[in-house]
This record gives structure tokens, C-alpha cells and sequence, in this order.
């Protein structure tokens, strides 16, 4: 009787010793961080990028048998394509960023939050990162901006966005707040996609506390691209 007893005993510890064991493997295990509404959101929100970049090259596809269409009309009606290509390439410079443009569009002014912190809260709560600048130039491609500037810096397919302490660096230069956004585009979805209820910026306003304001801007002005003198393998092609 004392001989089970005693194999009882040894099998209960070691169940429990499993059991612990266990728990301190999954405590390490990287992948089981708590889920957050705002990692949900980014998820979101990388998710609809992706979807427009899909949509943007069907879109681009598109043109470009438009561009062939129309480029063996002009051959054939005049017997050159000068025309077609010197307009052809305007519309190439200004999507790349290298000519200054204006039109329509919205400005938004983002600011550390100045709320009290909670008890053991993270001061980062309300503070503005990089990331959440970058969140809202998506949410600009995604509502159909056509230029994008932050603090004057032109954002071009190479532009860099970064936090330096309590400023952030954008094509090699530094700015402190506030961090001015401005877009041209369609203002009412530009609008709606930066104030509706369960977009990123109203995330960041309702439960973080930052300072998020948008204006509708009738003439916003748009810088060329500045090339940052640093870069050293870009160069002029053949």
C-alpha cells in the first residue's frame, strides 16, 4: 500500500513538473505577445496597401495599352510619335516626384499628446513615432493621393521616414513638431480616411491621446523631390 503511495506521489510531481515546465518553455516563446488594437489595425491596414498596389498595377497595365493604342494612331495619322512621348514624359516627372506641383487636397498637423499618463502607462503612448507617420502616408496612397509631403520633403519611392529622439528624419533632414502632412488628391476620401471612425489617426486620438488635426487645403503646394547629396550608387544612365 505505502509502495502505490509512494509511485502515486511520484507520478502527481512529475505531472506537475511537466506542467511547469511548459509554461516556462511558452513564457519564452516569442510568437504568444498579447494582441493589441493597434497591431490589429496595422495588419489592417498593411493588408489594404497591398490591395491597392494590386489595383495600381492592373490600373497600370491599363495605361500602358492605352499608351501603345494611341502611340500607332499618332504613327499612323502623322507619321511621328513626338507629341504623345514629350507629354508622356511630363506625366512620368510628375509621378516621380521631380517636378513641384498644386491642386486640392488636405494638411495634417500631428502633435505629441499633452494628456496626464496612467499609472505605469509608457510615455511612448503619446508620443509620435515614425510608424504612425508612416500609417497615415498608406492611408493617403490608399485614398488616392497623387503627392505627398511632410514638412516641405517631397516623399518620393526612396524617401526614408525615421524617429531621432523627439524628431524625425525625412530624406535626410530632421524636423521637430509638429510633423505637417500634406497630400493632394481627392479631398473627400482623403478626409474620410484620415478622420472616420476606426481609422488609424482617430485610433491615435480616441485611445492614445496625440494631437491629430486635418484641414481641406483649396491650393496645396507640392516641392520637387530633393535628391539627398549622400546617396552614393545612384548615378546618370548611358
Amino acid at each position: 500500500m505505502a509502495k502505490n503511495k509512494k509511485i502515486n506521489t511520484l507520478v502527481f510531481m512529475a505531472f506537475l513538473l511537466g506542467i511547469i515546465i511548459a509554461l516556462q518553455v511558452k513564457s519564452f516563446n516569442g510568437n504568444n505577445g498579447l494582441v493589441t488594437l493597434k497591431s490589429i489595425m496595422e495588419i489592417e491596414n498593411q493588408i489594404e496597401l497591398e490591395k491597392n498596389d494590386i489595383q495600381n498595377l492592373n490600373e497600370l497595365i491599363y495605361q500602358r495599352k492605352q499608351e501603345l493604342e494611341e502611340y500607332e494612331t499618332e504613327l499612323e495619322d502623322s507619321g511621328s510619335i513626338l507629341n504623345s512621348l514629350s507629354e508622356n514624359q511630363k506625366s512620368l516627372k510628375m509621378a516621380a516626384g521631380v517636378i513641384s506641383l498644386n491642386g486640392k487636397g488636405i494638411k495634417i498637423e500631428l502633435r505629441d499628446g499633452d494628456r496626464e499618463l496612467k499609472e505605469g502607462e509608457n510615455p511612448n503612448n503619446i508620443i509620435v513615432h515614425d510608424q504612425d507617420v508612416l500609417h497615415i502616408v498608406n492611408d493617403l496612397k490608399i485614398a488616392g493621393a497623387e503627392a505627398i509631403a511632410i514638412n516641405g520633403q517631397r516623399l518620393s519611392s526612396i524617401s526614408e521616414i525615421k524617429c531621432s529622439g523627439p524628431t524625425i528624419t525625412i530624406n535626410g533632414r530632421t524636423y521637430g513638431q509638429p510633423f505637417i502632412l500634406e497630400a493632394i488628391g481627392p479631398v473627400e476620401d482623403l478626409i474620410q480616411i484620415t478622420t472616420g471612425i476606426g481609422s488609424y489617426s482617430y485610433l491615435l486620438t480616441t485611445i492614445y491621446g496625440i494631437d491629430v488635426r486635418v484641414y481641406e487645403e483649396e491650393d496645396i503646394k507640392i516641392p520637387a523631390f530633393k535628391l539627398n547629396e549622400d546617396l552614393q550608387y545612384l548615378g546618370e544612365g548611358d
